[in-house]
């Protein structure tokens, strides 16, 4: 027999009568009133952070909190993120983007981030579909509005970034220009001129300036000639370079060398981009748990993720 009495008539001739916001609802067959019994409000902030930091599925928050699914995509889209506080001040960010999703995809994108190299703090970003000097110089002239004085940019060899920030101190990501020669040489290079490249891009990280233009020009003095051979096609009878790959990946070191020292002159710029890359790689291993969402709250978890940088939302209330 049924328990469950109306709240009006207290009569237990009631019935099921469906879910609202994932409570169950009942109705008298008596005085045909409806009526939610045990009615207990969900604790909103701790499912969303449970969805945003450690992992939780909506279709594990469900079984753990007897909601339905609907329920709790309901509690995620209208929960209300923090505002960013900003902190205007003396700044050395890393800027870098990152895309989510095949770029011929409908909810492709790219997140662009600037972020606090020395407080670990994201101080900027943006969601687009490209990196652009448009999307950089805004995130640049946005936080300089505020007040920010930027005093160094570390980031990879893009020519579009280093074009919005030309006024400022660049720092070459180390990272990146070690990537970028061992596409041209392989990490296995079978010519003499790819084994020898390959040990200067080894040396990047514990060689100084003046080693490593010494290097080099010896370099190029030994190997100029070798890596402009060319071939003509016997199809087309056009010319092509044998070492295209080699020659463009020297040619990056050759072009970028004036920007891979600068931390030698300010101990504060960070020689690499790595805190940014492992905080993308943070905020990729979060998205790749939640199969299927939408864009909109896709990027409003990672918004989330972005807003307390490596920390969660009740830990900051703990602090």
């Amino acid at each position: 027999m049924n328990s469950k009495k109306c709240p009006h008539c207290a009569s237990v001739s009631v019935i099921k009568k469906g879910y609202q916001q994932g409570i169950q609802k009942w109705k008298c067959k008596e005085c045909l009133q409806n009526f939610q019994a045990n009615k207990k409000s969900l604790p909103k902030e701790e499912i969303f952070c449970s969805f945003v930091f450690h992992k939780q599925t909506f279709t594990e928050l469900s079984e753990s909190y007897h909601v339905r699914h609907r329920a709790l995509q309901t509690i995620f889209d209208e929960y209300v993120l923090e505002v960013k506080i900003h902190k205007p001040r003396e700044i050395y960010l890393v800027v870098d983007g990152t895309y989510f999703g095949e770029t011929d995809t409908p909810n492709a994108f790219c997140l662009v981030v600037f972020r606090d190299e020395e407080n670990k703090e994201d101080v900027w970003w943006k969601f687009c579909t490209v990196e652009t000097y448009e999307v950089y110089k805004e995130g640049k002239d946005y936080l300089t509005s505020l007040g920010y004085t930027i005093k160094g940019i570390t980031a990879d060899g893009l020519p579009l970034i280093r074009n919005v920030f030309r006024d400022i101190k660049f720092q070459m990501c180390l990272v990146h220009m070690e990537r970028i020669i061992i596409r041209g040489t392989t990490k296995f290079p079978i010519l003499e001129a790819g084994k020898v490249l390959l040990a200067i891009a080894s040396t990047l990280h514990t060689t100084n300036k003046d080693e490593l233009r010494t290097r080099v020009i010896k370099y190029k003095e030994m190997y100029w000639e070798f890596l402009n051979e060319k071939a003509i096609s016997v199809t087309t009878g056009t010319p092509w370079f044998v070492h295209r790959e080699l020659l463009r990946a020297f040619k990056s070191l050759y072009s970028l060398f004036p920007f891979l020292f600068t931390y030698e002159s300010d101990s504060r710029i960070s020689k690499t981009s790595n805190s940014l890359e492992g905080h993308f790689h943070h905020i990729n291993v979060r998205v790749s748990v939640h199969h299927g969402l939408s864009l909109k709250r896709k990027q409003k978890l990672i918004t989330a993720i972005l807003l307390n940088s490596s920390v969660t939302l009740d830990e900051k209330k703990e602090k």
